[in-house]
């Protein structure tokens, strides 16, 4: 089993997905999907948050969400799928962990560890965060692994792009038009939807990297959400990375190489 951690709290800066473009504001159409950063919420009790994960997974309609399901991404539709054939794909429910606090990308997230009777790896986390009205939510697509892109798809679309929820680590599989080492870092890509494994690169001592070396500094493994593009090469397992969104699951409005970016002069493009 992979052994998964939380991180800590970290502050972004740089690289919003807000920029001035000819005296017009741009906005990521994607950005509404993001939880925007919030002060210190009053968090819930162990059992307020194991109450509400439970109330969750049985909900069979989108009328039942109300203000207790963030979808970030997903289609309410594509969300009731998941809760309604969640028991065919995990089996049933063994029993809730409480993690407790883990904030990450700059929110406040609170973690249950569920556990069910068909083991994923890695396991399932349901991550509770609250909306600006100070209303916890579960974030349903950390909660169903959901990618942009289906991940068997994903394979088999060569030149595709798409965000992946992915267990990430270091790798040393260099080949093709990623077979120099010193130009590229690897990192073998693992999702709890498919026995086949991705290669991620990223050049090497970028901010993508830093970024992705920051996260590992601790671990063997992290949780993360990348932005990734498929090899050219059709049933290549390799991908470059383009953006970590976030670390953990949870993406939000900043992506984690902000931090690494470097300042460019005032009054240059």
């Amino acid at each position: 089993m992979l052994a998964l951690i939380g991180m800590g709290v970290i502050a972004f800066v740089g690289l919003k997905r807000d920029r001035v473009v000819n005296d017009t504001v741009w906005r990521d159409p994607s950005a509404d999907f993001f939880i925007a950063p919030v002060q210190s919420m009053v968090p819930p009790s162990e059992e307020e948050a194991l109450e509400l994960v439970r109330t969750v997974l049985a909900m069979t309609k989108t009328e039942q969400f109300g203000s207790r399901v963030h979808l970030n991404g997903m289609t309410a539709e594509q969300a009731v799928d998941f809760l309604v054939h969640r028991e065919e794909r995990d089996g049933k429910l063994k029993r809730m962990d409480w993690i407790g606090n883990m904030d990450a990308n700059n929110i406040q997230i609170e973690a249950v560890q569920l556990v069910f009777e068909k083991e994923t790896t890695p396991v399932r986390r349901a991550l509770l965060t609250p909306n600006k009205n100070g209303d916890w939510q579960v974030d349903i697509a950390s909660l169903a692994n959901w990618n942009s892109v289906p991940w068997d798809r994903f394979l088999n679309e060569p030149g595709s792009e798409a965000d992946l929820r992915v267990a990430i680590a270091r790798d040393n599989y260099f080949n093709g038009e990623y077979s120099s080492d010193r130009e590229w870092s690897a990192y073998r890509l693992v999702s709890p939807e498919s026995e086949t494994a991705l290669i991620g690169y990223c050049r090497k001592d970028g901010p993508i990297s830093l970024a992705i070396s920051s996260l590992l500094k601790e671990a063997a493994f992290a949780r993360v959400v990348l932005r990734v593009r498929k090899a050219e090469a059709p049933g290549n397992r390799q991908c470059e990375i383009l953006s970590v969104l976030a670390e953990d699951w949870i993406v939000t409005e900043t992506p984690v190489e902000g931090r690494f970016q470097k300042s460019r002069p005032l009054g240059r493009d």
